[in-house]
């Protein structure tokens, strides 16, 4: 069976929307994980270390 022309457009062009679908997803997906993680650092940074973490990093630079 032969494919006519119209058809090979048809779907090459379901092809594209689906690959621009994709590439929207997986771009919104990148930026929500960039957003979440910048803000768990701001959390972090504005929190106080560990006392165990500090007495660690006194011996550290002690030895």
């Amino acid at each position: 069976m032969q494919m006519r022309a119209n058809d090979l457009e048809y779907y090459r062009r379901r092809l594209v929307e689906e690959l621009e679908r994709s590439f929207d997803a997986e771009s919104e997906v990148a930026r929500t994980a960039h957003r979440t993680l910048a803000e768990l650092y701001r959390a972090r940074l504005n929190e106080p270390a560990p006392t165990g973490y500090r007495a660690m990093s006194a011996r550290v630079r002690a030895a």
